[in-house]
Order: C-alpha cells, then structure tokens, then sequence
C-alpha cells in the first residue's frame, strides 16, 4: 500500500513538472508577442498627447489673435490648470515635450513619437497624417 501511495505522489510531480516545463515554454513564445505591443501603445498615447497639445496651441492663437509662428507656454495654454495638465500630459516612455506654433507642431524627445501637420488641408481636411509606425 506504501509504494501504491508513493508510486502517485511521484506520478504527481512530474506530472507537475511537466506541467511548469509546458507553461514556462507556452510564456517564453508569448512574452516576446506583447513587448512591442506595449510599446506601440505607448507610442500612440504620446502622439495623442502631442495632438492635444497642438489643439490647444490652435485655439490659444485664434483666442488670443497671435501670429502663426507664435510659440505659447504651457501657462498661456492651460492657465490655472498648468499642474495637473504637465502631470497628465506626459509621455508614457519618458520623453519630454516642445510645444510648438500653428506652422511647427509639438514634438517629443523620444524618436518616432511625431506628428505632421497636413499642409495641403483643402484636398485633404484632416489636420494630422501620422509618419508610419516603425518596424521593430
């Protein structure tokens, strides 16, 4: 009876072992899947970050009748709110932001994270044409 009781405890373990070997395996396939995900998302809430910055640089110059080459502080964009909006406007990896004119657009220090502004806008109305997401 003692060996029937050992014999299934030692079945056990490797069945577990097998086990831990097939997930270690099954997550070392798809670890390597998600990491540029993540960081193609990341790469795309900074461009929206960047977008709002240029929304907002838009609508200080026509509020404010500025030039189109004028370049606002983040306290002429936001006002009181110039805290909260420095800690939420922020990119994910790191990167610091330059808030541009209505002619530059915003920029990030990190590389890839651009917009460009669409200059032939009467042909196409949309305002942004994102550069194409690199390759990793």
């Amino acid at each position: 009876m003692e060996d029937l009781a050992a014999s299934r405890r030692q079945h056990r373990r490797w069945i577990a072992i097998a086990a831990g070997v097939i997930a270690f395996l099954a997550l070392s396939h798809v670890v390597p899947a998600i990491l540029p995900a993540r960081k193609m998302a990341k790469r795309r809430t900074c461009i929206a970050n960047l977008k709002h910055l240029d929304d907002a640089t838009q609508s200080w110059q026509v509020a404010e009748n500025r030039p189109l080459d004028a370049t606002p502080s983040m306290k002429n964009l936001f006002g009181d709110l110039t805290d909260e909006m420095s800690s939420t406007l922020v990119c994910p990896m790191g990167g610091s932001y330059t808030i541009g004119s209505r002619v530059t657009p915003p920029t990030c220090s990190i590389p890839g994270h651009a917009i460009t502004i669409n200059t032939n806008f009467f042909k196409d109305p949309r305002r942004y044409s994102t550069p194409a997401a690199p390759r990793f």
